[in-house]
């Protein structure tokens, strides 16, 4: 399951609002976007088994985090296509439960037999991971300052790097910036190991395979900056998985 989830993250599962081409499922996921709301997406095929449980798994979760919305796909449907392709759901195994992002993204997911309500909840990104997730999903790398406001000066000296690093590379990475402050946040702050009382910014490359390849605890150079951003990580020991 995780690596069907990392499939569908890398492979660019962004919605495009706006479009006339898709019908309700479509609608339904422009709306829940422009109410700033995560969705639970609910892909199935026709009658297919346990479709109904789960829509009740799904309709739990929201019930947890109000602030969603509960949508269904059928991959079978003639309009849904272009939404099946760009999700690369063709074979994926159905019902399955996606968790979109209110920017578009694909955050997370899973089957019927590993769904609970609570892991879909706990898959809904903050904010900036979302943004995180979505430059991802673009195929771009990412570099995640994490710093205070207090932090003037390294804070300064660190954004001079990112941008000549930017520059360097092209622009093929890109730089999120989250405050340490930000209770919204909280939730990602922990998974990327970063707590409230750091003496200093924190700055956490990732390649553009979303592999974590450098955190940096002080300020570092654009150089550094480069090498991070194009470190090759192996997935496993020996470099085979």
């Amino acid at each position: 399951m995780q690596r069907l989830v990392i499939s569908l993250l890398l492979a660019g599962a962004v919605l495009l609002v706006g479009t006339d081409v898709l019908a309700s499922t479509q609608s339904e996921l422009t709306a829940a976007s422009s109410q700033g709301k995560a969705v639970f997406l609910v892909v199935t095929q026709g009658n297919a088994p346990g479709t109904d449980r789960a829509m009740q798994i799904a309709q739990q979760a929201q019930g947890l985090a109000p602030a969603t919305a509960v949508v269904v796909l059928d991959r079978g449907a003639a309009e849904n296509q272009e939404l099946v392709t760009r999700y690369r759901l063709l074979g994926a195994p159905v019902p399955l439960i996606l968790v979109v992002a209110p920017n578009g993204v694909v955050a997370g997911g899973a089957l019927l037999k590993d769904a609970t309500p609570q892991a879909l909840v706990k898959a809904i990104p903050t904010p900036k991971k979302a943004e995180f997730l979505l430059n991802l999903s673009q195929k771009m790398a990412v570099i995640v300052v994490i710093s205070k406001k207090t932090m003037v000066e390294p804070r300064s000296a660190i954004f001079q790097a990112c941008t000549e690093a930017t520059r360097r590379l092209e622009r093929k990475v890109t730089t999120v910036v989250v405050d340490m402050d930000d209770k919204a946040e909280k939730a990602w702050l922990k998974e990327l190991n970063v707590g409230p009382r750091e003496a200093a910014p924190v700055t956490a490359v990732f390649n553009a395979k979303g592999q974590k390849t450098q955190v940096f605890r002080a300020v570092m150079s654009a150089e550094d900056l480069v090498k991070a951003v194009t470190k090759k990580v192996a997935c496993c020991p020996g470099g085979s998985c």
